[in-house]
């Protein structure tokens, strides 16, 4: 050990990392324990105190401007899917940009698959405000390890129940259910759900609601009827070509490009969307693409979302249960479900 002191020694300036490494504790700890806050034993502090004495190490002046308030940067950190953002994380980036301006304040984007493992060390040494994120980034043992440590962290959409961290995300059962109920009263019996992959919260509480609205309706879920795939267009697609094999006459797909690949997927098949398939998203995003594809969809106030993610930043000193703020979504009615052959449909 005392030949990695030397060596880190001779570099400057000594990073949190360093200190973490020499100790023998993770970065979280080593920062708690510099910051004096709680949940590390008294001689891990010591030790932690010890090395950083030792390395001659000083948080990045940054760090005095974030006490302060003046720190001017925010992350949004999203998983590396093909160095693409999904539809909804882009609308995510332009109203948080927006909001984030009204207070001077810039955000960058961060895909996680590309990121060293320092970068944890690197946002706390830059002193960022904070950083809103995804579901997926608890995934990322250095995003919990941060928000462990203390940094300010917010994410929007359902949270994992091991990853306690503040969050702001829509109603997912009920206004899912409404989508059905909405297929429901449109003349749909056989009714199919796109869901997103199983291990997503969001997924798991959307189909929750599916089968709530079939229940109400005295109809029992179909097990061959609900498909889990991922996000991408290919993936929807095929789960789409699936239940229209499976004689559906309605689907509910848990994302709008589940969706608008599922009305693409029917035309392609000769299956009239809406009198024979009726289609019902879940994001309601504005674009050309969802325009031309008419898209009836359950609407996420994208806006409201990133404007309570900015104020929970903002109030993000968790000793206590973590702040959950739920907002409601609403069903905006579009041509794919609105069946002409079906009066009152």
């Amino acid at each position: 050990m005392s030949g990695d002191r030397s060596a880190t020694a001779n570099r400057s300036p000594a990073s949190l990392s360093d200190v973490a490494r020499i100790a023998g504790v993770s970065v979280a700890a080593a920062s708690r324990a510099l910051n004096a806050r709680p949940g590390v034993r008294p001689e891990i502090r010591a030790r932690v105190l010890a090395v950083a004495s030792e390395l001659r190490y000083r948080p990045h002046g940054a760090a005095r401007d974030l006490a302060m308030g003046a720190s001017s940067v925010i992350g949004l950190l999203l998983p590396d899917l093909d160095r693409t953002i999904p539809p909804f994380w882009a609308w995510v980036h332009r109203h948080l940009c927006a909001v984030a301006a009204e207070q001077g304040v810039g955000v960058m984007v961060y895909f996680l698959d590309d990121i060293a493992e320092h970068l944890g060390d690197a946002l706390i040494a830059k002193a960022w405000r904070g950083a809103v994120v995804a579901p997926d980034a608890a995934r990322y043992r250095f995003v919990r390890d941060l928000h462990e440590s203390g940094f300010p962290m917010v994410l929007i959409g359902a949270p994992a129940a091991d990853f306690a961290v503040p969050s702001v995300d829509v109603e997912n059962v009920e206004s899912s259910a409404d989508a059905v109920r909405h297929l429901l009263a449109v003349g749909c019996r056989r009714i199919g759900v796109i869901a997103g992959p199983a291990d997503r919260t969001e997924s798991r509480l959307r189909v929750e609601g599916y089968g709530r609205a079939l229940a109400e309706a005295g109809l029992t879920v179909d097990p061959s009827l609900v498909i889990h795939a991922d996000y991408t267009v290919l993936g929807s697609a095929d789960a789409a070509r699936d239940l229209i094999d499976h004689g559906v006459d309605g689907i509910f797909a848990t994302s709008d490009p589940a969706a608008i690949a599922t009305s693409w997927t029917a035309q392609r098949l000769g299956v009239d969307v809406p009198d024979e398939l009726a289609v019902v998203g879940f994001d309601g995003l504005q674009s050309d693409v969802h325009d031309v594809a008419d898209l009836t969809s359950v609407v996420q106030p994208v806006d409201a979302l990133t404007r309570e993610a900015m104020r929970m930043l903002d109030r993000s000193e968790h000793d206590g249960d973590p702040e959950r703020v739920v907002i409601d979504p609403h069903l905006v009615i579009r041509g794919s479900t609105r069946r002409l052959a079906k009066p009152g449909g």
